[in-house]
């Protein structure tokens, strides 16, 4: 059992979205396609959304201490996951939104957050830039 428990998770309209006053997160987002700055634009793979979402949902499943969450996204593809800290368990939650641009292309947003605490030391950039350049990596062609 978890020291620190799971808080209840929403999902996230990522148009309307607004980032929170603390430094513990990370978001990626395509440009133009959030009310919210993002700390990285979203790269555009020349790959179809299913492609995309396979890819990256093998890549995040094989990260150490990661569990997929449920949460109702409505007509949206989106996935929430949670990863805890290696020494005391903090549960840090990363949600996904996969986005289709085209038959051949898709891109993505990530909005990776702490749940316990106000700093992460780059714990949430550091995830959301190594799961990125997997991504880039296996798939080897985005823009």
């Amino acid at each position: 059992m978890a020291l620190f428990k799971l808080k209840p998770i929403a999902p996230i309209d990522f148009k309307t979205f607004a980032r929170p006053s603390s430094p513990n997160i990370y978001f990626v987002c395509p440009a133009g396609f959030s009310a919210a700055e993002a700390d990285l634009k979203a790269p555009i793979f020349n790959k179809p959304l299913a492609v995309l979402i396979d890819t990256l949902v093998n890549i995040v499943q094989s990260m150490p201490r990661v569990t997929e969450i449920t949460v109702n996204s409505g007509n949206t593809a989106q996935l929430s996951y949670v990863q805890r800290t290696a020494l005391m368990g903090y549960p840090d939650i990363i949600t996904i939104e996969f986005i289709g641009l085209d038959e051949n292309r898709s891109t993505l947003a990530m909005y990776s957050r702490s749940q316990y605490g106000y700093y992460d030391i780059g714990t949430n950039k550091r995830r959301i830039t190594a799961w990125l350049s997997l991504l880039k990596s296996t798939l080897a062609d985005p823009n």
